[in-house]
């Protein structure tokens, strides 16, 4: 294949495949241990691109409580236990009806927020800016803060996980 040849097909493994737009190149990619790694620029590290979404949430009222996860147990007596550094990028809460209250983010049983989503006033909120880096082993919790008399009504939330590479 000549050079023109090759020039077209790294276009189209660039643009069409990978949608590297101008804002990104090849280099921008790597393989490491089996696993495909971007290069997230607007957070200044090497992430996956295959992604954990950890959620809890609670039928009925939640008051200054931990949600919980799918198997009922709330978040706090057990969490998500992540099996590699990672990176919080993205947060959601949502609830049945307009409420005040906060997501926060907890880890190994601490009471320190690791992230935190404020809702006011609203029945749901989402942010993809997220940037909060967590380690390996680390277990992950949310708690539902509010200042609501009777509580929040339904609350829903998730966080996206990606594993984090200092390696590269």
């Amino acid at each position: 294949m000549g050079t023109c040849g090759t020039k077209i097909k790294q276009h189209i493994i660039e643009h069409e495949i990978l949608g590297i737009d101008g804002g990104g190149s090849i280099t921008d990619i790597q393989v490491d241990g089996g696993r495909l790694w971007v290069y997230d620029s607007s957070r200044s590290k090497w992430l996956s691109s295959d992604r954990l979404t950890a959620s809890a949430g609670r039928a009925g009222r939640a008051k200054n409580s931990y949600l919980r996860l799918h198997d009922g147990q709330t978040s706090n007596l057990t969490g998500y236990r992540l099996p590699r550094d990672a990176t919080i990028t993205a947060m959601m809460a949502q609830t049945r009806n307009v409420e005040t209250w906060t997501l926060r983010v907890r880890k190994n049983g601490s009471a320190t927020n690791v992230a935190s989503l404020v809702l006011n006033g609203v029945d749901g909120r989402h942010v993809i800016t997220t940037n909060v880096d967590l380690d390996e082993g680390d277990q992950v919790q949310f708690y539902a803060d509010t200042t609501e008399i009777l509580g929040i009504r339904d609350p829903f939330v998730w966080i996206e996980i990606a594993w984090r590479n200092t390696n590269l």
